[in-house]
């Protein structure tokens, strides 16, 4: 079958390869899948690198963000030959992937292949992130959810569902962002220096009581969110988009009592049991039948093109921040 490949580390540009390579084996407790649409994403160009926190293994397929048809089955498995699919696993810039049925999710028929590639990453990483700090939010009444970067897909998706869970939340977004439209939170703060967050926020009247915060960026935000929690707060970073530090003291641990941690999706999905999992994907279903528009929270695909145009042309990943699907 034809994949785009790599046999070694680099930039894009200069490693990848377009050509034949074996056809993927059905193993136990896997699903044989036709893919459909493969989307990039900044993840895929830091894995080509060897800068993502999961290694390649040479020859090494491209790509983790998919949607396709089963083709075929491990007799053990439940999923039947047909069913549309979308997933994320290392490997599917090419026309078959085999991947564990675990790790797969059903697409919903109204969802087309092209906009069901952004679902893999983002709908799986807002739900993992709003269960880390679901205790905490909901054990206060007057409690607030504080979302950074709140024009981006993934914040747009957790505000959605904080929504339809009841949850109070300001969304913080800077000023300089284009195109921010509509944005699900009970109070938008926009700010051109981070420094300005915490006076902003005591404008809001009543005063919101910020018991937790996700944020993607980091550095000098995620340390004026740190000051602007409740005692006992949870910082939760997805995120590099300041690769600053975090300016804090052991004097802001202590006496504020704030829990920092980080998060990636396929760390956190390597240590969640299946039977989570399996829990998280009915759950993500059923919300996405219940409420299809979820896609549409999602960039819209500005660029299409096929695997083998990204080998010939040499400016493919200079793009900018274009939402480009590949098909193959």
């Amino acid at each position: 079958m034809k994949a785009l490949y790599f046999e070694e580390v680099g930039t894009p540009e200069k490693v990848l390869k377009y050509g034949e390579i074996p056809q993927p084996q059905c193993l136990e407790g896997q699903l044989v899948i036709k893919i459909e649409a493969c989307t990039v994403n900044p993840a895929d160009r830091m894995f080509i690198n060897g800068a993502y926190r999961r290694k390649p293994l040479f020859p090494q397929i491209a790509g983790f963000d998919a949607t396709g048809t089963v083709v075929e089955v491990d007799g053990k498995t439940q999923t039947p030959v047909g069913t549309r699919v979308y997933f994320r696993h290392p490997g599917v810039w090419a026309e078959r992937v085999a991947v564990p049925e675990a790790i797969t999710h059903h697409l919903p028929d109204q969802i087309s292949f092209e906009a069901g590639t952004q679902l893999a990453l983002n709908l799986p990483t807002a739900w993992a992130l709003m269960e880390l700090v679901r205790d905490r939010v909901e054990e206060s009444s007057e409690g607030f959810l504080a979302v950074t970067a709140s024009q981006s897909a993934i914040a747009r998706v957790l505000l959605a569902l904080a929504r339809t869970r009841g949850y109070q939340t300001l969304g913080f977004v800077r000023e300089s962002t284009t195109s921010v439209g509509n944005l699900e939170a009970t109070h938008v703060i926009t700010y051109s220096q981070p420094d300005e967050i915490i006076e902003k926020v005591k404008r809001i009247r009543p005063a919101p009581k910020v018991v937790a915060c996700l944020d993607p960026v980091g550095g000098a935000l995620a340390t004026q969110m740190v000051h602007l929690m409740e005692s006992h707060g949870e910082l939760v970073i997805y995120g590099l988009l300041d690769p600053g530090p975090i300016d804090l003291t052991a004097r802001d641990y202590v006496s504020r009592l704030v829990r920092i941690s980080g998060f990636g999706i396929d760390g956190w999905l390597a240590r969640t049991p299946i039977d989570i999992q399996k829990k998280l994907r009915q759950q993500m279903h059923a919300s996405l039948i219940r409420q299809p528009e979820m896609v549409s929270l999602n960039p819209p695909i500005t660029f299409k093109t096929f695997l083998d145009e990204v080998w010939r042309d040499p400016q493919f990943f200079s793009r900018g921040p274009n939402k480009i699907v590949l098909k193959p």
